[in-house]
């Protein structure tokens, strides 16, 4: 089995996240401001303000073995996970990895 990663879709953008850095002053767009979110953005990542960068969102499609499975769920922060499951559809494949260093079949150990 090979592990693989598609990017499904996004949200958030440079203006979404210094809106959410002006909310306590204002939020309006001038032109001015545009011109001040390069400059914002870098301040607010240097200087560790981030909670403006959870604004952003990504949604992947992940298809990995069990073990990198369980590292997704064990270290979730930020993360939602749906997983497949054969309750409501047929596995169209067998999904499996065999390790490299186990045996052969009928090898002799």
């Amino acid at each position: 089995m090979k592990n693989n990663v598609e990017l499904l879709g996004y949200y958030g953008s440079d203006e979404i996240i210094s809106c959410s850095a002006w909310t306590s002053t204002s939020r309006d767009l001038s032109e001015e401001k545009i011109n001040r979110i390069p400059k914002l953005l870098k301040m607010l990542a240097d200087e560790g303000h981030h909670t403006p960068f959870e604004k952003s969102y990504l949604h992947f499609l992940v298809t990995t073995d069990i073990a990198s499975h369980i590292h997704i769920i064990k270290h979730r922060i930020g993360v939602s996970v749906n997983g497949e499951s054969a309750r409501y559809k047929e596995i169209k494949e067998d999904q499996y990895l065999i390790p490299e260093d186990w045996p052969k079949v009928g090898k002799n150990i």
